[in-house]
């Protein structure tokens, strides 16, 4: 499996040609596109912008405590830039 990772603008045509790496073999493939719109933020993200009540973001809140001495760790902050 090869994983290619693409920053690009899309055109006003919405197609993009890519050429593939040599070291990708011609024969059936599946391939997965996965676009993620880039979007700069002027303003934190509110869960109102999600669409969550209140209590939405409470549970969620507690369903991902276990996680928040690892994502408040420093070394993580490394993730915010991908």
């Amino acid at each position: 499996m090869h994983t290619l990772n693409l920053t690009l603008s899309i055109p006003k045509n919405r197609r993009i040609i890519l050429e593939l790496p040599p070291e990708i073999a011609a024969g059936p493939a599946e391939i997965l596109v996965v676009i993620q719109p880039q979007v700069t933020l002027t303003r934190p993200l509110n869960i109102t912008d999600l669409g969550w009540s209140a209590t939405k973001a409470t549970v969620v809140r507690e369903q991902l405590a276990a996680f928040a001495e690892d994502w408040d760790d420093p070394r993580m902050d490394v993730y915010n830039e991908l």
